[in-house]
This record gives C-alpha cells, sequence and structure tokens, in this order.
C-alpha cells in the first residue's frame, strides 16, 4: 500500500508517511513519482528563497496540491505575488493582521484560512476569489461577503459568531455545510440554501431544540445529516419530514428522548451513533433502517428484542 506523503519545510525538508517523519531533499521533493503521493506542502517558517522557489515550481506542476503557511512568522514575510496561479491554499499563521494580498490570488478553488491566537483580518479579502469553491474558516469580520462568491461549494465555518446565516440565501451551487462551536441568534438561512444535501451541525450556541428541528426539516434537499454534542436537542422531528435523507450520525447527543420518529422515516437507509442513546432507550424505532451502526451500551433484552424485528 502507497500512503500518503505530508511535505513539511522547516529549516530542512521532512516527508511524514503514515505518521513516521523521514529526512528528504530537493531532489526528493522533485521526483514525479513523490509528486503523485504528495497530498500538502507546509512552510513551518518562513520559507526560505530556494526551498520557496523549488516548491512554486512543483505546484505549477502539481496543482492538486495543498500549499499551508503556520506557525509564528508574519505574513509579510510570503511572497504572495509568486503565487498567483495557486489553487489550493490554506493559512494558519498564529497572528494575521490582513492578509489583504490573498485578494491577488484569484485562482484559488480551495481555500482553509483560521484565526488562531491573534487577528484583524477581514473577510472582504475574499471579493475577488471568484474561482473558490471550498472555503474553511473561523474568521466572522464581514463574512456577509461570503454571499458574492457564487462557486462555492462546501463551507466550514468554525466559532463564527454572527447575527445570521442570510449570507448563504443566494450560493445556488453550495451543497455541503459545516458549522461548528459557532455562536448565532437566528440560523434560518440555513433552510433557504436551496441544494445543500449535506449538513453537519456541532455544539452550537444560542439554538433551541425547537429551532433546530425546524431549520433542519425546511431542508428538503438533504440527503445527509451529522450532529455533534448539541446539548439542548432532544427530538429528531425532522427525520420523517426530510423525503431525501439517506444518512444520519448522531455524535454525544445525550439528551435525545426517542428514536420514534426515526421509525415514520421512508428514505433513512444508514444510521450511526456514539454516545448518543436515548432517554428511553428503545432501540425498536430503527427496525426499518438498513444499515445500523451502534456506539452505545444497552443492555441484553433491547439488543435481544431490536434482533428479532431487524
Amino acid at each position: 500500500m502507497e500512503y500518503k506523503i505530508l511535505c513539511i519545510i522547516g529549516e530542512e525538508i521532512e516527508f511524514n508517511i503514515a505518521g513516521k517523519s523521514h529526512p528528504a531533499n530537493i531532489s526528493d521533493l522533485q521526483n514525479p513519482e513523490n509528486l503523485k503521493r504528495i497530498y500538502r506542502i507546509q512552510f513551518s517558517r518562513q520559507p526560505k528563497k530556494e526551498y520557496f522557489e523549488i516548491v512554486i515550481d512543483v505546484l505549477k506542476l502539481s496543482p492538486h496540491i495543498d500549499l499551508r503557511f503556520y506557525g509564528n512568522y508574519s505574513e509579510d514575510l510570503i511572497d504572495w505575488k509568486s503565487l498567483i496561479f495557486i489553487e489550493r491554499l490554506q493559512i494558519d499563521l498564529w497572528e494575521t493582521k490582513n492578509l489583504k494580498e490573498i485578494g491577488l490570488l484569484v485562482n484559488l478553488k480551495r481555500l482553509a484560512i483560521s484565526k488562531n491566537v491573534k487577528s484583524t483580518v477581514s473577510l472582504k479579502i475574499l471579493k475577488d476569489l471568484k474561482n473558490l469553491e471550498i472555503l474553511f474558516t473561523s474568521i466572522s469580520k464581514d463574512i456577509e461577503i461570503i454571499s458574492e462568491l457564487d462557486k462555492l461549494k462546501f463551507i466550514s465555518l468554525r466559532e463564527i459568531k454572527t447575527k445570521n446565516l442570510d449570507f448563504l440565501k443566494s450560493l445556488k451551487s453550495l451543497n455541503e455545510l459545516w458549522i461548528s462551536f459557532g455562536s448565532y441568534e437566528n440560523i434560518d438561512g440555513i433552510s433557504f440554501v436551496e441544494n445543500l444535501t449535506k449538513l453537519s451541525i456541532h455544539q452550537l450556541r444560542g439554538i433551541d431544540n425547537e429551532t433546530l428541528n425546524e431549520v433542519i426539516s425546511k431542508c428538503s434537499s438533504l440527503n445527509a445529516i451529522e450532529l455533534q454534542n448539541l446539548k439542548f436537542l432532544t427530538s429528531l422531528n425532522f427525520t420523517d419530514k426530510l423525503k431525501n435523507l439517506n444518512y444520519l450520525r448522531l455524535d454525544k447527543i445525550k439528551n435525545i428522548d426517542t428514536y420514534q420518529t426515526i421509525s415514520k422515516s421512508k428514505s433513512l437507509n444508514t444510521i450511526s451513533t456514539t454516545e448518543s442513546r436515548p432517554i428511553d432507550k428503545n432501540l425498536i424505532y430503527l427496525k426499518n433502517v438498513e444499515n445500523v451502526l451502534l456506539g452505545d451500551s444497552y443492555q441484553k433484552s433491547e439488543i435481544e428484542i431490536f434482533l428479532k424485528e431487524f
């Protein structure tokens, strides 16, 4: 089996393969066989000119490779203008000022931009990135600019604080949305994303059980849902309202009253649960689901009853 390669560049070059570090050199980085396996090149310190120029040549030949900058060095030490051609970029610098040069990278299709120790970045820097299809961000300032990026197919919002998600409404190409660790006054905007097929929600604040069920119920195109660590969630009333729902994952959803509404779903094919046992501990409501993956403990008698019906 050939493992993927993570290329880490600091003082020297190293390859991380299956969790193990291996010393490498420029020739290894340029090797065509290695290029097929490298999925990301990342600079853990200010890029040395020699290495940076080699990486530029490599990325021109292999645009599928992610480029990542992370660590404790200034954005001003990166020659952004030489990266105008790149398609995939990840920025995890400890401190960021404005990252205005990102606006020059108009060929970007995938961008991950995070707030770590300190950041004063505004997402207005994204307004000219009209080819962007995939976006990961934990920056809240001027997040509404996302509404102008109409090629977006995937968005991950992490630790975002904003009043609402109305900026998602205009994104006709958006089909997958991840929301985690955020704080919102209103999440109705999710239900207006007309082509949304996959939704993941993890540890939201400021939302209640009724609101989340109502919003998800209106997302008629959804076929896959993942819900994680939502203490307020006590019911799954959306399951029988979504006619295309095929997959449901519950992780640390510890206050669900019952799985009863799942028994009414005619489309659900797979359910996977971890630490999400319902209060009534009744599995019989899952009998019509083709694939059931349980990561919880149940009494033997309850399992036996379920298996007779399954």
